[in-house]
């Protein structure tokens, strides 16, 4: 287990997955919350009455934005690959699609340089041995 500052309060904490702290973990899901609540009601709410209703910054909403937490109704953010507008997360459908490609290539690539094990013995796969050089 790693220790790590927190991003936000600084303090020192088990990192398991996230950058925050578990306690400032849960105020950031509470935020959330309040924003995806009032969404609700309120779905076609433009950023500024978003945040002035909930107190949640407009930074942080735009977090949610690219973090594709949340949608919005009118693409407003530009996509990082080609710079279509995009109504939520990074990537557009086709630079999504394209960034899939290009892993899997990639990936194909990979597992057709790998050498064919070599051939098994009664006792096991065939295991050779030697020391390091310096």
């Amino acid at each position: 287990m790693e220790m790590a500052n927190c991003r936000k309060c600084r303090k020192i904490y088990a990192r398991i997955r996230s950058q925050i702290c578990p306690e400032c973990e849960k105020e950031e899901e509470q935020l959330f919350s309040v924003v995806q609540d009032y969404l609700r009601d309120n779905p076609k709410a433009p950023l500024t009455q978003v945040a002035e209703a909930t107190g949640v910054s407009a930074k942080k909403i735009m977090n949610y934005l690219r973090e594709g937490r949340i949608e919005v109704a009118v693409p407003v953010l530009q996509c990082d690959g080609c710079g279509t507008l995009i109504s939520t997360g990074k990537l557009c459908e086709d630079c999504q699609k394209k960034v899939a490609s290009n892993w899997e290539n990639m990936a194909s690539s990979m597992r057709a340089n790998i050498p064919a094990p070599e051939a098994q013995t009664s006792d096991g796969p065939k295991v050779t041995m030697h020391t390091r050089k310096k």
